[in-house]
C-alpha cells in the first residue's frame, strides 16, 4: 500500500513561533503500513509519498526487528533474546503494571518474562503464577497478532502450564480467575 494524501483539503495549523500565532497548511498523510492518519507540512508530504515512509510508530517498530536481527547474527540469540528480557523486565507495560499492582496487593508470589523455548522458538511468558502463565494481551496491539499469540499460547500449553490469556477489560478480576483456576487445579 502506497501513502495516502490529500492535497485537495489542507488542513490549517496554528502553532506559537517566538510569540506569536503562525498557521500552516497541513496535509493529511494514510500510513501504508497501519492506516493511521497523520498531520504533516507541505515538504513532509511529499517525502512521505515519495518514500512510502510509515508513520513514527510503524517506523519504530520496523527498526526494532531490524534491530534484534542484528544483535541475534552478531551476538547470538541467546544474547538478544536476554536483552528483550531484560528490557521488558525494566519496562512492563501500563496493562502489565495493573497485573503486577494486583498480585502484590493479594500477596500472590509470581515470576515475570520467564523464558520458554519450544521447537527452537524462544518465549517469554508476561507472569507465571505457581502452574499458571498469564499473558496480558492489550486490545490494540495484540488484534495485529493473533497467529503469533496462537503459536504461543501452544507452547505454553504443551510446556505444562496452565494458559491464562488476560485481555484489558478482565485485568480488574486477575484475582479472582487465579484464585478460581488454583482452586480448579487442587480438585482435579
Amino acid at each position: 500500500m502506497l501513502a495516502s494524501i490529500d492535497w485537495a483539503n489542507p488542513v490549517k495549523s496554528t502553532r506559537m513561533v517566538r510569540g506569536k500565532p503562525r498557521t500552516d497548511k497541513r496535509y493529511t498523510v494514510i500510513c501504508p503500513t497501519c492506516g493511521n492518519t497523520r498531520l504533516l507540512r507541505s515538504d513532509d508530504a511529499k517525502k512521505a509519498e515519495r518514500t512510502n515512509r510509515p508513520c513514527s510508530r510503524c517506523h519504530a517498530s520496523i527498526a526494532g526487528k531490524q534491530g534484534y536481527k542484528a544483535t541475534v547474527r552478531n551476538k547470538g540469540k541467546d544474547f538478544a533474546v536476554g536483552c528483550v528480557q531484560q528490557y521488558r523486565l525494566s519496562n512492563p507495560s501500563s496493562l502489565e503494571q495493573q497485573v503486577m499492582g494486583a498480585l502484590n496487593t493479594a500477596g500472590i508470589a509470581y515470576e515475570r518474562e520467564v523464558l520458554l523455548q519450544h521447537d527452537n522458538r524462544h518465549y517469554l511468558i508476561d507472569f507465571i503464577v505457581g502452574n499458571i502463565a498469564i499473558e496480558v494481551q492489550g486490545e490494540w496491539a495484540h488484534q495485529f497478532h493473533k497467529t503469533r499469540d496462537e503459536n504461543k499460547a501452544f507452547a505454553i500449553i504443551r510446556a505444562g502450564y496452565t494458559y491464562l490469556g488476560l485481555l484489558e477489560d478482565q485485568i480488574d478480576k486477575v484475582i479472582s480467575i487465579i484464585r478460581h483456576l488454583q482452586g480448579a487445579r487442587s480438585y482435579a
